[in-house]
């Protein structure tokens, strides 16, 4: 099995990540994406007519949902309406015994609908009713791609996550049936990550056969609707940390929901005190925020000491 090194850097640059799956999309589609404060956020459109809705990605998470009027209780979207699935002509209420409800863990409504609740890590939750409707994407070619009946949450009680403030629901990648790649029948997604200051306009995810790999792949293992990779060792620039091998080889799971990387405390400490180190007399330590190194000074001239910056 392949190792991986992470190697701290202040500016990630066209960083390419491709998940692959035993089926096989014909063509390619994609989604522009944005950086945010709690990850990136992909712009999609639902609905006939189709409304524009910002969706926060998430490879931990194998639901899709959005807040969707009448919200009882729902964060303020202040640029984009909530999804009102009345308006559209191809929103159909899932029923509550169909295979769908039943791996997305609903439960029957009043009407016969499929009812669900999810919950996230971060505590956040959404309830509401699943249903089917029509996704448009853009193509490799500048077309349009419309995909209809994919499943996802109508959430109206949401609380909890930043909902509104950045974004207007989750868009699962995982590798569960529920999954949006899962249900559209691709064979592979990627996303491509440009600057992390600006919003870059070649960051996109993409879905289909023009998610390739070029170079050496790291290989993912699943487990639980997880994506995890092997963890094999830390380094600097050039130099790799002396960490005991027991707190660092291990598989970690990759969550592009969590914009903060976690390490056995023992493993943060050898990496807290060389950044230390290379950053004395560059960078300005402030009061620890939650026991996590916090520097004052400027962005790009204090990471010259970093690779990557």
């Amino acid at each position: 099995m392949a190792s991986y090194v992470v190697v701290l850097v202040y500016f990630v640059t066209f960083t390419l990540l491709t998940i692959f799956f035993p089926r096989t999309l014909a063509v390619t589609i994609r989604s522009g994406l944005m950086h945010r404060t709690r990850g990136f956020v992909a712009n999609i459109s639902i609905g006939e007519p189709a409304m524009y809705q910002l969706v926060l990605i998430d490879t931990s998470s194998n639901k899709f949902w959005i807040q969707c009027y009448p919200c009882v209780k729902c964060s303020n979207q202040k640029e984009i309406p909530h999804f009102y699935p009345a308006n559209s002509s191809t929103y159909v209420v899932e029923p509550y015994n169909s295979h769908m409800c039943g791996v997305y863990g609903g439960k029957r409504g009043d009407k016969g609908e499929c009812l669900y609740k999810s919950k996230f890590p971060d505590q956040s939750v959404s309830t509401g009713t699943l249903g089917r409707d029509t996704l448009q994407f853009t193509t490799s070619d500048n077309g349009t791609m419309m995909v209809p009946r994919i499943a996802f949450g109508c959430g109206t009680h949401n609380a909890g996550g930043g909902f509104g403030d950045e974004y207007c629901g989750i868009l699962g990648l995982g590798p569960g049936e529920t999954s949006l790649v899962r249900q559209i029948g691709s064979s592979q997604f990627s996303f491509c990550i440009g600057s992390l200051i600006i919003n870059d306009p070649y960051s996109h995810l993409i879905i289909g056969d023009g998610a390739t790999i070029e170079g050496n792949p790291t290989p993912f293992e699943i487990y639980q609707d997880s994506y995890y990779v092997k963890l094999d060792g830390i380094s600097i620039g050039e130099k790799q940390l002396a960490i005991d091998r027991k707190l660092i080889t291990n598989f970690v799971t990759f969550d592009l929901r969590t914009p903060t990387t976690y390490l056995h405390k023992g493993a943060y400490e050898v990496l807290s005190a060389e950044v230390t180190r290379l950053t004395e007399g560059k960078l300005e330590l402030v009061d620890m925020v939650s026991d996590r190194l916090c520097f004052f000074g400027t962005y790009l001239k204090g990471c010259k000491r970093f690779s990557g910056c």
